[in-house]
């Protein structure tokens, strides 16, 4: 009761306004990874699930929704819709649900998106990150921070004292909670969470290990592919600055010798001697010889 006022802001005056409609704990979900806590309840105009969920199924955004809906739809009202009681939903969370904001407790409304009118106030859907609330000391001005900080150190002994003699209704909350505690049902039920939660965490170990060596080998198999061709591509290029600089000094070489040979031809037509010309170029003989019979 003390916890709804705190997280609705409204005045819900006795437990006789609450009336439990469903509990849900399935035992055999407490072996897995999946392990919810459902409470529906009603209070006056007013229908709420609770529900807790410690790990994270990538779905809760959906899943919040559909519970809403559901429980609005099934109401009923006879042909007066304006006797709808107002559905709310409210998800404790024991994973970050959005990394949009740092404050640990969001609300959702529908509304216009241009000027932010909400349609109607019969949806509501609250989310609860208890991974955002740090340890720290209670809070003398909010219970709600002070049921959440509960929730996520339960078992610091610290935390519990200091939260005894900040918050009447915890206090009493912890002493309900020791005798539910003492109770063989619930204690195998715990028991059988525990071991879940160490299974999941192992199995989970396991999967990431093994993950990360497929990926190292993966990647290591890319990583020779792109090296291949990375080393072709490199191939390529140096082959054809070699090919360009041997053309270019090939060219150069047969440029000079059409040269020479052109010089060689125009000294004989002059009428200079073979000696003469053996000096200034100095070709052979034979070379001067050779270059007059390819003219």
């Amino acid at each position: 009761m003390n916890f709804l006022n705190a997280l609705l802001k409204q005045k819900i005056n006795s437990l006789d306004d609450i009336t439990l409609s469903d509990i849900r704990l399935n035992p055999e979900k407490l072996r897995q990874k999946a392990a919810r806590l459902d409470v529906k309840l009603t209070v006056p105009g007013q229908q709420i699930n609770l529900e807790m969920q410690n790990r994270n199924q990538y779905n809760i955004q959906k899943r919040a929704l559909f519970y809403w809906a559901k429980m609005y739809s099934d109401q009923p009202v006879g042909a007066d819709y304006k006797k709808l009681p107002k559905a709310i939903t409210i998800n404790i969370l024991g994973f970050k649900y959005t990394g949009q904001t740092k404050h640990y407790h969001t609300v959702y409304y529908i509304k216009e998106q241009n000027h932010n009118i909400i349609l109607t106030d019969r949806l509501e859907i609250h989310f609860l990150e208890l991974p955002k609330i740090k340890k720290t000391k209670p809070k003398t001005n909010d219970t709600l921070y002070n049921w959440l900080l509960f929730l996520k150190y339960y078992n610091d002994e610290e935390i519990r004292e200091e939260l005894k003699m900040t918050e009447p209704a915890i206090k009493q909350g912890m002493a309900e909670l020791e005798k539910i505690n003492n109770d063989p049902e619930t204690r195998r039920l715990y028991e059988i969470f525990e071991k879940g939660e160490r299974d999941y965490l192992s199995g989970m170990a396991g999967a990431r290990e093994e993950g990360i060596e497929i990926g190292r080998e993966e990647g290591m198999e890319i990583g020779r592919e792109e090296g291949m061709e990375i080393g072709r591509e490199e191939g390529v290029e140096i082959g054809e600055k070699r090919g360009e600089k041997r053309g270019e000094k090939r060219g150069v070489e047969i440029g000079a010798t059409k040269k020479q040979r052109e010089i060689v031809l125009n000294m004989l037509k002059s009428g200079l001697s073979t000696l003469l010309i053996q000096q200034v170029t100095g070709l052979s003989q034979n070379e001067i010889e050779q270059l007059a019979k390819s003219s």
